[in-house]
Formats: C-alpha cells, sequence, structure tokens
C-alpha cells in the first residue's frame, strides 16, 4: 500500500443468518478515509480470530504495505504454519484482503481491475436451499418444498448439501445405503426444479477415495452438474479429477468445468493453484477463465 494510506482496524460486526449460522466481519480505514469490511467467519474460533487480527494490525503499525503477498512476512508468519493453524490463517487472509481492496480505491480502481480482471455488469445467482433447512426438517419432502420456494423466486440454478447421514471412514459396499436419504434429498430437488434446471451438490469432505467416484456416479443420473469437495481439499483430489474429468469436481468453491458466465462460489489463492495446477495436468488451460481471489480464509486448504 503505498505510503500515507496506512490501514487501521475499526471494529467488527456479526449478522445472525440462521440459529446456526452466524457470519463475522472485520471494518478497516486507511489514511485516506477509504473503508473495507472483509468476513472473517470462524465458528467457534472466530473471537480468537478478532484477537490475532487486531494483534496483527498492531505489529504491522506505522509500516507501509506494498502488496498484500508481504504481509506474511512482515509477520514473520511461514506457510506452513499458516497450513496449521486456522484462527491465524483467518486472520492474515481478512487482512491480505482488507490491503486489496484499500489498495485499488487508493489507486482509482475497481477491485476487479486491481486483481486484473474485467469489469462485468452482473453475476449469475444460485439458491443455496441448504442454508434455510438448518436445525429444521431435513426430509427429502423439504428440500423439495425448499427447491419449489427458489425456483418461484426465479432462480435457475440450485444448491444444496444432502449427505447428513455420511461420515466416513466407510467402504464401496456400504456407502450407496449410507447416501440413500441424500440421494433422496438431491432426487426430490432435482423434481421440484425439473430437468434443465442446474443443480449443485455440496458434499463437504463426507466421502473417500474409494467411495466418492460411486457418489459421482448416481449423482450424474440425476443430472447434477457440480460435484463440490466430495473428499478432503488436501486428499486425493488428483485422482478424482483425472478419473472424472467429466464431473465438476471442486475442492470447496471452486470447479474444473464451470465457464466464466455462470454462478459459481469464491475461492481462495491456494484453491485457485491447485485449480491450474489440475486444469494443466488435464489439458484444460485454457477453458476456464478466473477473475476473483479470496474474499475470505485464503490462506486455508479448507474454508467453510
Amino acid at each position: 500500500m503505498t505510503s500515507g494510506a496506512l490501514i487501521r482496524l475499526e471494529g467488527f460486526t456479526s449478522v445472525t443468518v440462521t440459529n446456526r449460522t452466524v457470519w463475522t466481519f472485520a471494518d478497516f480505514v486507511s489514511a485516506d478515509g477509504a473503508r473495507t469490511t472483509v468476513e472473517i467467519t470462524a465458528g467457534d474460533s472466530v473471537m480468537d480470530v478478532a484477537r490475532d487480527l487486531d494483534a496483527m494490525v498492531a505489529r504491522i503499525g506505522e509500516r507501509d504495505i506494498e502488496s498484500e503477498d508481504e504481509i506474511e512476512s512482515m509477520l514473520g508468519l511461514s506457510i506452513d504454519q499458516l497450513g496449521a493453524n486456522r484462527v491465524i490463517a483467518t486472520a492474515v487472509s481478512g487482512l491480505r484482503s482488507a490491503v486489496v481492496q484499500l489498495q485499488a480505491h487508493s489507486n482509482g480502481v475497481s477491485l476487479t481491475e486491481a486483481l486484473g480482471g474485467q469489469t462485468i455488469e452482473s453475476v449469475p445467482l444460485y439458491a443455496n436451499i441448504n442454508r434455510g433447512l438448518f436445525g429444521t426438517d431435513r426430509t427429502p419432502n423439504a428440500f423439495c418444498l425448499m427447491a419449489e420456494r427458489a425456483r418461484e423466486a426465479g432462480f435457475t440454478t440450485f444448491k444444496c448439501a444432502p449427505f447428513d447421514e455420511v461420515s466416513p471412514p466407510s467402504s464401496p459396499d456400504r456407502i450407496l445405503s449410507e447416501a440413500k436419504t441424500g440421494l433422496e434429498r438431491v432426487a426430490a430437488v432435482r423434481r421440484a426444479i425439473g430437468p434443465e434446471a442446474r443443480l449443485l451438490v455440496d458434499c463437504h469432505s463426507r466421502f473417500q477415495r474409494n467411495t466418492a467416484p460411486l457418489i459421482a456416479d448416481e449423482l450424474a443420473k440425476l443430472g447434477v452438474s457440480w460435484f463440490e469437495e466430495p473428499v478432503q481439499p488436501t486428499s486425493a483430489i488428483d485422482e478424482l479429477v483425472e478419473r472424472y474429468m467429466e464431473e465438476a469436481i471442486a475442492t470447496e468453491r471452486t470447479t474444473a468445468r464451470e465457464s466464466a458466465d455462470e454462478p459459481r462460489p469464491s475461492f481462495s489463492l491456494w484453491e485457485f493453484l491447485k485449480l491450474v495446477r489440475l486444469l494443466s495436468f488435464a489439458g484444460l488451460t485454457d477453458e476456464y477463465a478466473c477473475d476473483q481471489i479470496p474474499v475470505e480464509q485464503g490462506a486455508v486448504l479448507d474454508a467453510d
């Protein structure tokens, strides 16, 4: 950040979304009066993130920040330390996000332009029907009704996380039975939205290398075009991408086959670099364009 545009942490804001979901944000201001807000949501650890973020800003003090990628070294942190400590990684990511946004304001450009992207007029949205069902009825019929509400509201792309009953480890001979209710939820959503609507499924690491392909096959039969985080993001994703290249296998909020003008969640810098490596391996380097950089937990391998 240019001289005189020093960053200051003004405070924190929380928004209660559901009885199980609270989003937390940090508010920053630069010396030239620019303001920005970044998300630091981290579940039960959010107070620790806020404490560490406050300490990091104080440690940097009056030093100029030329670029957000200097922050780890300014704080004396290594990539290994960030990978091993989600609280610290989330705090660093929040600070890096704030620096990028305030620097763009100082330079008189949009955030998209600052990140090398092209400005677009609008971004398509998808309906995450799963959020509205937390702590309530999770039957297939409830998923169906929620999907109908979203469809009636005008959405054409829908997302859900249906596999509540699945918890690794499992085995290929048991997994379809364990995932039966989850697959019924997906089928119910498909009935509600019709055959042409796009359906995205988030698995939250509930499967393994030897079970995820079986689930991918079942989801393909239901016309699912996005198979998100079937396994832990740091294990086995290379093999799954190689074996199931026709499926949009995602590492938390990323996908290898979505075109640039289709709805897609945000993703972290680490995940983007991972995606580039996988696309290169698969010979698909020209098929995906990204104009986004992390908005949250950018130094963490799994961010939800």
